[in-house]
């Protein structure tokens, strides 16, 4: 959705820069998330990954049957500090630029809290433990006091180990119960179109279905299809994505005139 917004914005727009550092973070983030899902699947316990839980956007979740582990993944480089007042993460690289990001200790401090409270709704007596994640050696850390360790890669493992002690809480039966309504209990983050996230005027984008191969937005439309005036590719079907756009960017409702400005047309029918 970035890069498609990214698509429709002039060249000139301010934004666009800001948002491709956005999907280098994002991409950043996946790849983190993924290495830890690797490190993690073939091991003896349950991972539920991407779960909301009251607004909470939960990376990973460890169950096992003596445990609930609430893993926060970040992938990032650079000088890390970590402050208390006001609760930030700063991070410095070597060209000495300095980038400013939530605390991941105030977000596993709110995920774990929403998932005592899930469990405390559902009759659930498991140990709930918390871990900030930094799947790659990439970056250093100024001292800082947390009641969560940092770790990093493999040492992920050794923490997840170092919890399954004393007695079991629940069957491996219950875990797959207790996975499957967490699963149950996800619900999509609710979150503001782009233009209202980043402070973009609607009327700034480039209006008109984009191409599906080369990208270019302000196909023309030919009896009954969408043809492409760069690269000449032809799409029944263009529409459904600018729609999906607009939904995303703009606003889930739109009317026959909005629709007609939009996709780039002058005729109803």
């Amino acid at each position: 959705l970035l890069e498609a917004l990214v698509a429709r914005l002039p060249t000139w727009h301010e934004m666009i820069s800001p948002l491709k550092e956005e999907i280098k973070r994002l991409e950043a983030g996946i790849i983190g998330e993924e290495f830890i899902q690797k490190i993690l699947v073939g091991q003896p316990y349950t991972l539920i990954s991407d779960v909301t839980l009251k607004q909470q956007q939960i990376d990973f979740i460890v169950l096992t049957e003596r445990s609930c582990i609430v893993l926060e993944v970040k992938n990032i480089r650079g000088k890390i500090q970590l402050t208390d007042s006001p609760r930030q993460m700063i991070r410095e690289l070597d060209d000495g630029s300095v980038h400013i990001f939530t605390s991941p200790v105030a977000q596993l401090e709110n995920n774990v809290r929403a998932v005592r409270h899930f469990f405390k709704k559902n009759n659930w007596d498991l140990p709930i433990y918390g871990a900030i994640c930094f799947p790659f050696n990439t970056a250093t850390f100024s001292p800082f006091q947390s009641n969560y360790p940092i770790l990093v890669g493999k040492d992920l493992l050794n923490f997840v180990a170092s919890v399954q002690k004393g007695e079991m809480r629940i069957t491996a039966k219950q875990v797959k119960q207790l996975a499957r309504q967490l699963r149950q209990a996800s619900v999509p983050y609710v979150r503001d179109p782009l233009c209202v996230r980043y402070k973009i005027d609607s009327g700034d984008l480039n209006v008109g279905c984009r191409c599906p191969d080369c990208g270019h937005v302000g196909m023309t439309r030919k009896f009954a299809e969408w043809v492409c005036v760069r690269c000449g590719k032809c799409s029944r079907d263009a529409h459904k994505a600018a729609l999906f756009d607009y939904a995303h960017m703009i606003s889930d409702t739109i009317t026959i005139a909005e629709a007609m400005e939009f996709l780039g047309i002058e005729n109803r029918s």
